[in-house]
C-alpha cells in the first residue's frame, strides 16, 4: 500500500458511451471471464485501500459491493467523473483510471504512486513523443477541485485546464501496460493478450479515450 502521508483513493470511470466500440466498455468480458472494469479494480485494490466506480451502466455482481458515484453532469466526459470523486472526498488525492485499460498492473500503478508529487496538481505518465502528459491513469490532488469546478462551467477538458507545469511527469512504462481498448479491432488484440504475448498496437501521439 502507498505510504504517502496524504490520503490516496482510486476511481474507475465507467460512464463513457464507447462510441468507437459501439457500446459501453466497462462490462465487456475478456476470454478469462473477467470484465474490463473488474480487471482495473483488481489492479487498484493492490495499491490503494479504497476504490470507487463513477458513472452509469449495469454492473456484474462481482462489482456490486463497491461504492458507486454519479458523474457530476451527464455526457460531460471524464471531467465529470474526476470532479465527482474530488467532491466525494475533498481532502483526498485520487488515482483515476478509465475502465478500458484492463492490462494495467499493480506494478505500473505503484510507479505512479511512488513518483507522486503532492506539490503539483497531478502526477502522470508521458509518452516520449506525446505533446502532453497522459490524463489517465493519473493522480489528481485535492487542489484540482477548484480548477475543475470552473472547467465544468466552460466545458473545458482536463488537458485544457491543466498546464504541463501542473503535472509531475513520469517516464512512460511499457506501452502495452497502458493499452486502451477503443474499438472492436482493439478488443481482438486485447483478447490475444490473455492468451499469449502483449498486444502490438500502433503507437499514439497523445491520449484517446472515449
Amino acid at each position: 500500500m502507498s505510504q504517502d502521508p496524504r490520503k490516496l483513493c482510486a476511481a474507475v470511470l465507467i460512464g463513457g458511451r464507447g462510441r468507437r466500440m459501439g457500446r459501453s466498455k466497462h462490462d465487456l468480458l475478456l476470454s478469462d471471464g473477467q470484465c474490463f472494469a473488474g480487471h482495473v479494480v483488481d489492479a487498484l485494490r493492490e495499491v490503494v485501500d479504497e476504490v470507487v466506480l463513477v458513472g452509469p451502466g449495469d454492473l456484474p455482481s462481482s462489482l456490486n459491493t463497491l461504492i458507486r458515484l454519479d458523474d457530476t453532469e451527464a455526457d460531460r466526459g471524464p471531467m465529470a467523473g474526476i470532479l465527482a470523486v474530488l467532491r466525494y472526498h475533498p481532502s483526498s488525492a485520487w488515482l483515476v483510471t478509465p475502465c478500458d485499460m484492463p492490462l494495467l498492473e499493480p506494478e505500473i500503478l505503484s510507479l505512479l504512486i511512488q513518483g507522486r508529487n503532492p506539490a503539483r496538481l497531478a502526477t502522470a505518465f508521458r509518452f516520449e513523443h506525446s505533446p502532453r502528459p497522459e490524463p489517465f491513469p493519473c493522480i489528481y490532488e485535492p487542489a484540482c477541485r477548484e480548477l475543475f469546478e470552473q472547467a465544468m462551467k466552460s466545458h473545458a477538458s482536463v488537458l485544457r485546464t491543466l498546464n504541463d507545469e501542473d503535472f509531475q511527469q513520469l517516464p512512460t512504462p511499457p506501452l502495452w501496460s497502458l493499452f486502451d481498448c477503443d474499438t472492436k479491432e482493439d478488443l481482438v488484440l486485447l483478447d490475444h493478450a490473455f492468451q499469449g504475448p502483449a498486444p502490438k498496437k500502433k503507437s499514439r501521439s497523445g491520449p484517446r479515450h472515449g
